[in-house]
């Protein structure tokens, strides 16, 4: 390493050093200002010693002399703070970032605001603004302090519109950056604008979201300010009560007070107003501690007007002697830093002492005296300040006319004052809805292009997503296609599938129907009445995998159901495989489904796992019942869980993530269709619900099937009664079928039932048929989906000419029960001639 390496590794290494020695203090700048001073001060000695060869060494004297320059000007050392700023500005070179540059200049315009030069205050933080990075949103803090200051310039100049734009613009720039401290300051002097406009209500508004983000968020010296302010609302309102609670929490706040001059802000404000409620001994109380403040408070304006509660304070009490030395404090502290309003307090109240004094000659000089200095000031509200104590002085001294005329000069300016404060007030509110007006404008368009760029980025997003996850999605897309297509194919084959099955099941019950019971051939027609429940029940598993298997929706006791299908179960069961059951708690375990999808759903899984012990094991079958709090694919609420476990042989990875997938199974060619998982999973998704499954090979599968809780009042299950049967016989049918075959079953069915039949091919050919036998025709039994014209259409013109005509609607398409008019009867296709039989004869109960 050469010599000129070395130099500028030991100089880093020293600022460093400076820069830690800055951050120690920083934390001592609000709680201690002298110490934060004093070490700031070392800092800068020891950055005086290192040479300027690191670009950072003038950023670190730029934060440190901006730094103390905002701290001296809080601490009223403005000559100091003037030397710091201005030593900060000319740091500020072409290597200055943009936020240097404004916060020196924001710096700048503080110390001019605090010298009462507003004019170059405001103007500094203009450019302050003006020098910021617009697309540097991490600075919000400085641009809402920026903000901020340039609504104070101008609630100074009583341009209040204008306020609390700066105010209003503000608040949004530090709660989009997330300052909480600059966002109730913000919100604290736009209750000071509403206030002064005389909205109370909007002011209010504004101190209590102020008061809300400052208590939340302990910022204490700002809360005593907001609270100081908000009382003097209350005062204003003629609310005391309010205005002394707010004070006293103001001054319970556990902070240091390192402003004093709130504290004896707060002071003064309690003192004024517990003298107004004439309770004097709590005023002198207050008094005590207002008066040990004067020694802490260095601005000249805060302690005339401390003197000057101090004054009416001892004038109210009767030590006239300690006011008039009090007023004349005041006075003299009026003479550095003047306020005209401060004044004509002091000297009216000055008057009203010399008058307690007998002295009333010197009180009429004092009041005429200010009479004199109001007009030619053409201040309106002191001026009839005065003018009603000139009255009253006048009054007291016997001097009748002279209190008369100012009475009546007091009386015509209070009229000009309130018309000319009404007449400020509407053009205060007027210029504040066009400025609302204009943000609004500006925040939709705001609005808009964030909208905008928040679709863009999340289009992006969802784009890179998609990217990186392709693979999934494609494995997502093949098992959707796959279910869609099962779906599809559900409903297409199981019109023309539940006929033919209709048709063999109708012949063999037939054919059974006239064999002898010691018939060679009666077992092969029972084999095929078997096939055909099987074929049946294949369908329905199809449409339930598609879940447009149509559902009778009970409300069901879980419990009760498995119950009734252990036995069931148990004849499943094996001798070398141990059955354990679990119930959860009767009340937990009501679902809202049909019946008939509970058993299914569990014999197919018990099925499973018992293939999946050929030699053996535990089988248990249990619910419980689980709450859904956030899911990704299940909605919030409570579950009942159907939990089938095994200790089978378990499935691999490969095997699990196919599991579901139709057709799919690991049995051998012949034992298996693959739809009994995939019957299950149709099933819990019809129902609301979802199948999880957990495995490993060797050890075992647990299947949880969620299904949703039915929180209603459950119905006990009505009690089947016998009855006598009766036939229902000599009645007219007109059987509706699209195929001959069905029909021609149905037909003799009927007429072997001691019914005559008529019989149409559609609905068309039925229309006619109807109007031809007009009131012969008793039942109407009807295919839903026919071409030419369907089953409900049918429905619909032959109510309309005969409304007491019976309707039963048969179909072998199950989705088109959806479509049925309320209160008809339908029976699915393959149903049994004895099922068409007897539904025709429920028609007549």
């Amino acid at each position: 390493m050469n010599f000129e390496e070395l130099e500028v590794e030991n100089t880093a290494t020293e600022l460093d050093r400076v820069a830690e020695m800055f951050d120690r203090a920083l934390p001592t700048l609000a709680s201690d200002p002298p110490k934060g001073l004093q070490e700031s001060r070392r800092a800068l000695d020891a950055l005086a010693t290192i040479s300027d060869s690191d670009p950072r060494r003038r950023s670190l004297e730029l934060d440190i002399r901006a730094t103390r320059a905002q701290l001296l000007t809080n601490t009223q050392a403005l000559d100091e703070a003037w030397r710091e700023v201005h030593l900060a500005l000319d740091l500020l070179d072409e290597r200055a970032t943009p936020y240097e540059r404004a916060r020196t200049i924001a710096v700048l315009g503080r110390v001019h605001e605090v010298r009462g030069d507003l004019e170059s205050a405001g103007e500094a933080f203009r450019r302050a603004l003006a020098a910021m990075d617009p697309t540097d949103g991490g600075r919000s803090a400085l641009r809402s302090e920026l903000e901020s200051g340039l609504g104070r310039m101008h609630f100074v100049s009583s341009e209040y519109p204008i306020a609390l734009d700066w105010f209003r613009r503000a608040q949004r720039t530090a709660a989009a950056g997330g300052v909480a401290s600059s966002e109730a300051m913000a919100l604290m002097n736009q209750g000071n604008v509403l206030s002064q406009i005389g909205d109370f209500e909007g002011s209010l508004r504004a101190y209590e979201q102020s008061l809300s983000i400052q208590r939340r968020e302990r910022f204490h010296h700002d809360l005593v300010l907001s609270l100081s302010n908000l009382a003097v609302v209350y005062e204003r309102l003629e609310e005391s009560d309010k205005a002394l609670s707010t004070l006293d929490e103001c001054l319970a706040v556990p902070c240091q007070w390192s402003s004093p001059e709130y504290r004896q802000f707060a002071l003064v404000t309690k003192t004024r107003i517990l003298l107004e409620l004439g309770r004097l001994e709590e005023a002198l109380a207050v008094g005590v501690e207002l008066r040990e403040t004067l020694e802490d408070v260095v601005d000249p304006s805060k302690l005339a007007l401390a003197h000057l509660a101090l004054g009416d304070l001892h004038r109210d009490t009767g030590d006239l002697e300690a006011a008039l030395n009090d007023y004349a404090q005041c006075l003299c502290g009026l003479s550095e830093n003047p306020s005209f309003t401060t004044e004509s307090d002091c000297r009216l109240g000055l008057a009203v002492a010399y008058q307690r004094m007998g002295r009333a000659d010197e009180a009429i000089v004092v009041v005429e005296s200010l009479r004199e200095k109001a007009e030619e000031t053409e201040d309106p509200t002191v001026l009839a300040s005065v003018l009603m104590a000139a009255s009253e002085l006048y009054e007291a001294v016997g001097n009748d006319s002279q209190a008369l005329e100012a009475l009546r000069a007091y009386v015509a300016l209070e009229r000009a004052v309130r018309g000319q404060e009404r007449a400020r007030h509407i053009a205060n509110l007027e210029a504040i809805h066009e400025i609302e007006a204009a943000h609004h404008r500006e925040e939709l368009l705001e609005e808009a292009r964030r909208e905008l760029e928040e679709r863009v980025e999340r289009r992006t997003r969802q784009l890179n997503d998609a990217l990186l996850e392709a693979r999934e999605l494609q494995a997502q897309l093949r098992q959707s296609q796959k279910l869609e297509a099962i779906g599809r194919l559900a409903g297409g084959v199981a019109h023309d599938f539940n006929n033919l099955l209709t048709i063999i099941r109708g012949y063999s019950d037939l054919l059974l129907a006239r064999m002898s019971e010691t018939s060679v051939h009666r077992e092969s027609m029972q084999q095929i009445v078997g096939a055909t429940d099987r074929a049946a029940n294949l369908t329905s598993q199809l449409l339930a995998l598609s879940r447009r298997q149509p559902l009778e929706l009970e409300v069901v006791n879980v419990n009760e159901r498995l119950r009734e299908l252990e036995r069931m179960v148990r004849r499943l069961v094996l001798d070398n495989v141990e059955l354990r059951t679990d119930w959860a708690a009767e009340s937990d375990s009501a679902i809202l489904t049909d019946p008939g999808q509970v058993d299914q759903l569990v014999l197919n899984l018990v099925v499973n796992s018992l293939d999946a012990m050929p030699e053996g094991g535990v089988l248990t079958v249990s619910t419980e019942t689980r709450t859904i709090e956030s899911d990704a694919t299940l909605p919030a609420g409570r579950y009942t869980l159907i939990c089938v476990e095994d200790t089978g042989c378990g499935m691999s990875d490969e095997v699990l993530e196919l599991a579901f997938e139709p057709f799919f199974t690991t049995k051998d060619v012949g034992q298996g269709t693959g739809l009994g998982l995939s019957s299950v999973y149709g099933i819990a998704r019809q129902a609301g619900g979802e199948v999880r499954v957990r495995s490993a090979v060797g050890v075992g599968t647990r299947i949880e099937t969620f299904l949703p809780v039915f929180d209603g009042p459950i119905k006990p299950a009505a009690v089947a009664t016998l009855r006598p049967s009766r036939q229902v016989r000599g009645r007219t049918i007109m059987v509706v079928e699209d195929e001959p075959e069905i029909r021609e079953l149905q037909r003799a069915s009927l007429v072997k039932m001691g019914h005559r039949v008529l019989s149409a091919g559609n609905g068309e050919e039925a229309l006619s048929l109807g109007r031809l036998h007009r009131g012969e025709i008793d039942v109407v039994v009807t295919d839903v989906v026919m071409p030419v014209l369907g089953g409900v259409k049918l429905w619909e013109e032959l109510r309309r000419e005969l409304p007491e005509l019976k309707f039963l609607f048969t179909s072998g398409y199950p989705q088109s029960a959806g479509g049925l008019p309320a209160g008809v009867k339908l029976i699915a296709k393959p149903f049994r001639m004895q099922e068409l039989c007897s539904a025709v004869e429920a028609l007549f109960d």
